[in-house]
């Protein structure tokens, strides 16, 4: 997830843009209100996180690991999403992960880079640090979600969008008509059902 440009609200799981915030006008119908929510996406946030920049540029896979396990960029800073997780935590994250070196080089989609990061989880990462660690690792192994992983916060965008919802991810063709266009990754989405929750 690459909300880079939003600040995490301690104690919470909710991004805020501090810069760009989004006005939509009561007279649209729903779909020109979703045109207008990714079109502000495209333009004030798509693949701007300077993780995934650092992580698809390291030397090798035991660096790129460390730097999505422990959620920092090249010069050792944090993303706003794990800001709440102990370093401690996120260091015996990222020895479990390297453990499994072997099998992330092996895996052969996201699917199966998600599950060994799963299988990997240890004491105080959630759901969220899970994602935006397989998210990180397979940009830079060119593997990208062939699905909509649901955490908390994308869950409760997509709920608001289709229902209840009783799996851990979607498929693009659930959601409305314009979140099925062939320029929006289902990464990107993730990102939006998150970070526009509040507008649906």
């Amino acid at each position: 997830m690459s909300c880079n440009r939003f600040r995490k609200i301690k104690k919470t799981n909710r991004c805020f843009d501090h810069i760009d915030e989004l006005i939509l006008a009561n007279s649209k119908s729903e779909d020109e209100k979703y045109d207008s929510i990714i079109a502000h996406y495209k333009a004030t946030h798509s693949e701007r996180d300077k993780h995934l920049a650092d992580i698809k540029n390291a030397a090798k896979i035991e660096n790129a690991i460390v730097l999505a396990a422990t959620a920092r960029d090249g010069e050792g800073r944090k993303h706003g999403h794990q800001n709440l997780i102990p370093p401690s935590d996120l260091q015996q994250f990222s020895d479990s992960i390297l453990m499994r070196k072997d099998d992330i080089v092996a895996a052969d989609s996201f699917g199966q880079l998600y599950n060994i990061i799963k299988e990997s989880k240890v004491g105080g990462v959630g759901d969220l640090c899970i994602y935006d660690t397989a998210h990180r690792l397979g940009h830079y192994l060119g593997l990208s979600p062939d699905v909509i992983y649901l955490h908390r916060g994308t869950k409760e965008g997509a709920t608001k969008l289709i229902g209840k919802i009783k799996e851990a991810y979607i498929s693009k063709d659930m959601l409305p008509v314009p979140f099925q266009r062939e320029d929006l990754s289902n990464s990107e989405i993730e990102d939006i059902l998150c970070i526009y929750k509040k507008h649906f």
